[in-house]
């Protein structure tokens, strides 16, 4: 009897080891199965590509000297994505949002709402652009362009993207649309052609100079921001 009870209680034992050794594992494991079940998007998967906003907003730290409209010049003191936005007398403040290439907007909280201001930006290394005109990335093989839309150049083919007007994006389905990259004089650009929206059916032809990895039309090359600290 004595025997039997022995045994049943080292088959305790046992059982509460090998059950603590599963506790453990299984922790473990579950730790590498989430990371493991985290959805991960395929390499080319994004519309954007590798595009960082986080990145951009932080190339932005300082203060800048902007034209942002036809004539006049402000100073932008930006600190993460908070900017203050000084035109002679006039000082405003909000924040910064870069939701795709080419595009930034000023945010300011206004009337109980939000009054969004937005301008080409893009950059090639330290060079910084923000202002009129139509800009863009080249990131990595591909090129992306904010024009009316988004233009989009992967393996040497083009599509358009429409806004969505219901979210901050572009509607998923992308027209296909010509473009090419060509040499004129000692330039290299990036020249396609998209969607007229006040013609249907008719399209109309546009350009970018490629400058490094900055894309950018003649009008938008003059609005260089010059950084003051």
């Amino acid at each position: 009897m004595r025997k039997l009870a022995l045994f049943s209680l080292m088959l305790v034992f046992i059982f509460s080891a090998c059950k603590q050794g599963e506790e453990a594992k299984t922790d473990e494991d579950l730790a590498k199965g989430q990371a493991a079940e985290a959805p991960q998007a395929a390499e080319g998967d994004s519309l954007y590509g590798g595009f960082d906003p986080a990145a951009e907003l932080k190339a932005l730290e300082g203060t800048w000297e902007v034209k942002d409209s036809l004539s006049d010049k402000s100073t932008w003191e930006i600190t993460g994505n908070q900017v203050k936005r000084t035109a002679g007398d006039k000082v405003e403040e909000g924040t910064l949002e870069i939701s795709y290439p080419g595009k930034l907007a000023f945010v300011q909280k206004k009337g109980g709402g939000t009054e969004k201001s937005y301008y080409g930006y893009t950059r090639n290394g330290d060079d910084v652009y923000i202002g009129l005109g139509k800009a863009g990335v080249k990131q990595g093989d591909d090129y992306l362009v904010a024009v009316d839309g988004l233009l989009v150049m992967k393996n040497a083919a083009c599509k358009f993207y429409e806004r969505d007007m219901f979210k901050d994006g572009f509607k998923q389905d992308g027209v296909e649309v010509k473009c090419e990259i060509k040499s004129e004089g000692d330039k290299q650009v990036l020249a396609y052609q998209t969607p007229d929206r006040f013609k249907k059916g008719e399209m109309r032809d546009g350009k970018v100079n490629i400058l490094g990895r900055a894309l950018l039309d003649d009008q938008m090359a003059g609005n260089q921001a010059t950084k003051v600290k």
